[in-house]
């Protein structure tokens, strides 16, 4: 069976390659609304799992542990709340979680660029180029997570584009699907 993560579809990498291009445009273009927007939505998100996890109790009754589910649901929604209120505390936690993504997915796109080595040229290098731009950005925001505002958000734009210009190029370097 062949490794279904190692050799994405040509439509998949076009269609992968085209929504970074609209995110990086919407970032670059309106980055006070992008970097609001994402504030509001990681606040909510965090309070959306707290609470899932709070009433997850009364629906999974063979839960050894109910009460820990509960607090840490409590505690989620708290924080989550709290985050809404602190936008500028939200953005730093969010540069960090937009550089451990970015390092995450770099190294996988590594692992698939270095991996198989009967794959095309063209396709394992699309992977090595977009990893490691992937591992550099994640450093960059590790190494300044409070950076200013709008420069974040043109960074995620710049980064969003080059990699969605670099999956569709690579889209090319794919074989056609087999039938």
């Amino acid at each position: 069976m062949e490794n279904a993560a190692a050799m994405p579809t040509r439509s998949s990498l076009v269609w992968r390659g085209l929504a970074n291009i609209l995110l990086g445009l919407v970032a670059i273009g309106w980055p006070d609304l992008t970097l609001y927007v994402l504030v509001i939505v990681f606040a909510i998100n965090i309070i959306a799992v707290g609470a899932v996890d709070l009433f997850r109790p009364f629906f999974e009754k063979n839960t050894k542990h109910a009460v820990l589910t509960v607090v840490l649901g409590l505690l989620s929604i708290m924080v989550g709340f709290y985050l809404l209120g602190r936008p500028e505390l939200t953005v730093s936690i969010m540069g960090l979680v937009v550089a451990f993504w970015a390092m995450l997915f770099g190294i996988s796109d590594l692992f698939i660029g270095f991996g198989d080595s009967s794959n095309p040229a063209g396709y394992r290098i699309l992977f090595i180029f977009t990893g490691v731009l992937s591992i550099l950005f994640g450093f960059y925001l590790l190494t300044y997570p409070i950076a200013s505002l709008v420069t974040l958000v043109w960074i995620v734009g710049v980064f969003a584009l080059l990699s969605g210009i670099t999956y569709i190029i690579g889209s090319f370097f794919l074989p056609d699907a087999k039938k």
